[in-house]
């Protein structure tokens, strides 16, 4: 007789799973699926590795059945036109699409999966839901000027002002929300609610939306009697949550300011961030955490 699994789940990802009494941790990838598994000595019992669209390459030891992106229950089946299990329908690493319709056709690709992206995104829910995110970041000034007055003749003005233009494009999501985090010089993650938004979400979307627009104008404006040196780093996380889906990106800049003559801006992103983690942080939104 078989004996019975019972499974432990953080924020909808297994975590660990117990069989007669042993409990053993899962370890995935950014994906979520299990490579490994280890019992409670530290020891790995399970190993393996995936292509790109979901077959198996290799394994050792026994696993749970739950492999590729596994942990948000992409469950195995051992059939070769329908490999894996996703709530609503079967999947197939063979042709790397869906083995029926999508519910979501004509809107969607009638067996499309993830739009061809399979190392980046997921299906959880097998419903189709698919979320593009492209962007860029342009830095609009970077300066620093000395002047004086009757007061003190070293007058130092610094400013390094940006633009985040992101296009979200999406299909088949439901409950759309805009979140952004920000930290200064790797400090706390704070919400980014100032002013002109000043709400939480930032936006919420209407359902039946299949593009929009989001823009950003950070900037750093220092002002300071004397040439004293001034840098500031700003990270960014932006997540696009849908009751579906979720997809986030990070982004940020430095403007540093030596002395009153010369400015250096440097800029990163938007890079996408990993499905499980951006999952995470939209599962944590509620309580405002990252």
């Amino acid at each position: 007789m078989a004996m019975k699994k019972r499974f432990y789940t953080m924020n909808g990802e297994m975590m660990a799973y117990d069989e007669g009494g042993v409990t053993k941790d899962l370890i995935t990838d950014h994906l979520g699926s299990i490579t490994a598994e280890i019992n409670q000595s530290q020891v790995r019992t399970y190993d393996t590795r995936y292509s790109a669209y979901g077959r198996n390459i290799w394994s050792t030891g026994t696993g749970c059945g739950f492999g590729w992106v596994g942990s948000y229950g992409y469950r195995e089946t051992g059939l070769f036109h329908m490999s894996h299990y996703v709530r609503a329908r079967h999947y197939s690493y063979l042709t790397g699409a869906w083995s029926t319709v999508d519910p979501l056709w004509p809107d969607e690709s009638a067996y499309g999966y993830v739009g061809g992206r399979a190392t980046t995104d997921t299906d959880i829910q097998g419903t189709g839901c698919n979320i593009t995110i492209k962007g860029v970041l342009n830095n609009l000034a970077c300066t620093a000027s000395c002047g004086w007055n009757f007061i003190c003749p070293n007058y130092c003005d610094a400013l390094g002002k940006w633009h985040l233009r992101l296009t979200i494009q999406r299909k088949g999501c439901t409950g759309c929300k805009l979140y952004q985090w920000f930290q200064n010089n790797s400090g706390k993650w704070r919400r980014d609610i100032a002013p002109p938004r000043n709400s939480w979400p930032v936006f919420t979307y209407k359902d039946g939306e299949v593009e929009n627009e989001f823009h950003d104008y950070p900037s750093d404006h220092w002002s300071h009697y004397g040439c004293e040196t001034h840098s500031v780093k700003v990270d960014f996380i932006t997540c696009f949550c849908c009751k579906e889906g979720a997809k986030c990106v990070s982004w940020g800049y430095s403007s540093n300011f030596p002395d009153c003559k010369s400015a250096k801006c440097t800029k990163y992103g938007p890079v996408l961030v990993a499905p499980s983690l951006s999952k995470q942080i939209c599962d944590s939104t509620a309580g405002g955490r990252l």
